[in-house]
């Protein structure tokens, strides 16, 4: 999927025999992140789900939902800039109920502040991380992909641990660890996380 000079989320697909387009309408800005769940390995429709986060034109961040039977349009809100998303999902992802799995998308915020949209296997919440450092220094760039630990087939929230990454205005790198209280700890506490790991794959590596 991807977006039009027309601004639609337009869709390519193959049905086994030819390929075809499929507009999906609204009016979206940037790359699209797309996921899949249920039986991938079947051709019946009504086996999976997929689900399509995009920014909308409006700045909020929208969802395009495939619930087996229809394509349907969530807008989920927020104020977030073009900047590319990020997202990690944990759970039963072979299963299509919703209460199986949790999902995370990270943007940018139009005020420079790291904002998470939340599933929380039966609502979305949006979370304002805020810049909580660096004398309110701005955030800046694209989120690194986030890094996971701990058992992703589980949906509980104190059965892992992530990390994000962004640089500041200033030029400083930050993380955001994430842990079971789900509080944002200090850099200098990431840092140990990411040092402790780095140390752990060389000695591996010898």
């Amino acid at each position: 999927m991807t977006e039009t000079i027309t601004h639609h989320l337009i869709e390519r697909y193959w049905d086994g025999s030819q390929w075809s387009w499929n507009d999906h309408g609204n009016s979206v800005s940037g790359d699209p992140i797309v996921y899949g769940r249920g039986n991938l390995d079947s051709l019946d429709n009504a086996a999976i789900r997929v689900n399509v986060f995009i920014r909308g034109s409006n700045g909020h961040l929208l969802e395009r939902s495939w619930d087996g039977q229809a394509w349907h349009w969530n807008d989920l809100g927020g104020a977030i800039s073009d900047a590319p998303l990020q997202w990690i999902g944990h759970g039963n992802f072979w299963a299509v109920d919703n209460d199986q799995i949790r999902i995370r998308i990270f943007a940018q915020g139009s005020t420079g502040h790291l904002i998470e949209y939340h599933w929380n296997t039966f609502a979305w919440q949006m979370v304002d991380h805020g810049i909580n450092f660096k004398n309110n220094v701005s955030l800046t760039g694209d989120l690194v992909t986030p890094l996971v630990q701990g058992d992703r087939t589980n949906p509980n929230v104190d059965s892992f641990r992530m990390a994000t990454s962004r640089a500041l205005t200033d030029g400083e790198l930050v993380s955001y660890l994430r842990r079971r209280s789900m509080q944002t700890v200090t850099f200098e506490e990431c840092l140990t996380f990411f040092l402790t790991v780095a140390v752990i794959i060389y000695l591996w590596m010898q």
